[in-house]
């Protein structure tokens, strides 16, 4: 199967939150596993629909301090169910760079160099 990503995905263990925008109440709390310029990968308790239009939180520890960085707005791609789990993929809409989302982007960073 061909791989229709448009950046390479990076490892990393990290928290990522999303909150759904129709109904936007609560936070969902969910394992990230890996990031791009353009969007992540998780795994959740709780099932997510494709094209849903959501809001990432992303949290992740850098020597040994919780790193909380800044929200974007994403789309859910592709959800499944694995086991008693969910995966899920989600794209961001708007590719990161370091000017737009400086502390995605170093999100990014730390997940590159943690190979």
């Amino acid at each position: 199967m061909k791989d229709k990503r448009g950046h390479r995905r990076h490892y990393i263990i990290a928290e990522a939150n999303i909150k759904l925008f129709r109904d936007g109440s609560k936070w969902i709390n969910t394992m990230l596993v890996n990031i791009s310029k353009d969007g992540i990968g998780i795994y959740s308790k709780r099932p997510f629909k494709t094209r849903e239009k959501i809001v990432v939180q992303i949290a992740f520890l850098e020597h040994k301090r919780l790193q909380i960085v800044e929200e974007i707005n994403g789309t859910i791609r592709w959800a499944r169910q694995i086991g008693n789990n969910y995966a899920a993929g989600i794209m961001f809409d708007k590719i990161i760079n370091k000017n737009n989302y400086p502390g995605l982007w170093m999100c990014i960073k730390y997940a590159k160099s943690n190979k």
